[in-house]
Formats: structure tokens, C-alpha cells, sequence
């Protein structure tokens, strides 16, 4: 599949947070033996993809509020910290000079597609890409637009 920009992407883009989500899922599986017969739960532990899916958005809502609800700010943390998720890309982030725990987070939580997308559509997401104002016929200028409302 082609994003706006024209480049290749992945069809299923699945973003850090789900990701976390999904993970916490395994980590939590433990402490919830009831889980293992309970969708989307019992989808995420057996790693059916298409069972996921077909819980949407309201099975994704489930996910993340028994992964997330309660927990303080220093435990959300100790979570993300434990997830190889977002270790791979919080170690990547913080080996730029200038780069801490409060950035990269920041970063994640505000661009998921960063690690999984191209630099060209990730212009196109902060407003940084020129678009073509073009019509079959017509050649109109590029214009800078869009980003994340």
C-alpha cells in the first residue's frame, strides 16, 4: 500500500502504543489466569492476529485500559522500560547527544510511526513535506501542509 507521499508502507502499521499494549498483555497474563479464555485477551496471548483485529477499536480499548488503568507515572515507566517494544527505540533515541528519557518519550507518544515509517512521510505527519497543488492538466505550486491536528 502507497501513503500519500507515494512511498511503500507497511498495510498493518502497528503503533508503539498497541504494541505496549499487546505486550503488557503477556507480561500481565500471569496475575489474569482468566484471560486465557477471554477475547481479546485470550486473541493476544495465542498471537492470532486476525482475532485481534476482529475485536477492533473496542477490543484495542479493552487492552489497553486493563494494561494501563491505575498505574502511576513511575510504573508506566518501570512498563515501558520492561517492554522490548519501545527499548529497542528508546535506546536508539538516547544515544543522540541531547536526547533523554523526557524527549524520547515525548517523541513515541506523539509520533508512533517513528522506526516504521519513511523520513518522507514523516515530513508529511509534522507539516514538513511539500505537496503538489496539481490537476490532470494543471501544474500548481508545492505548498507545505498538513502535520498532525
Amino acid at each position: 500500500m502507497f501513503g500519500n507521499d507515494g512511498t511503500l508502507w507497511r498495510e498493518q502499521p502497528t503503533y508503539v502504543q498497541a504494541a505496549l499494549a499487546l505486550d503488557r498483555v503477556k507480561m500481565l497474563a500471569p496475575k489474569h489466569p482468566e484471560w486465557r479464555d477471554k477475547q481479546p485477551f485470550k486473541a493476544v496471548l495465542e498471537g492470532d492476529h486476525k482475532a485481534i483485529a476482529a475485536t477492533g477499536q473496542k477490543g484495542l480499548v479493552e487492552v489497553v485500559a486493563a494494561t494501563h488503568t491505575g498505574m502511576t507515572v513511575d510504573e508506566f515507566d518501570a512498563a515501558v522500560n520492561a517492554s522490548l517494544v519501545w527499548e529497542a527505540r528508546d535506546t536508539l533515541f538516547q544515544s543522540i547527544l541531547g536526547v533523554d528519557p523526557v524527549v524520547t518519550l515525548t517523541l513515541l507518544a506523539g509520533f508512533p510511526e517513528l522506526g516504521t515509517a519513511t523520513g518522507r512521510r514523516l515530513g508529511a505527519l509534522v507539516g514538513l513535506a511539500p505537496f503538489a497543488d496539481d490537476s490532470r492538466s494543471r501544474q500548481g505550486g508545492r505548498h507545505i501542509r498538513g502535520g498532525r491536528v
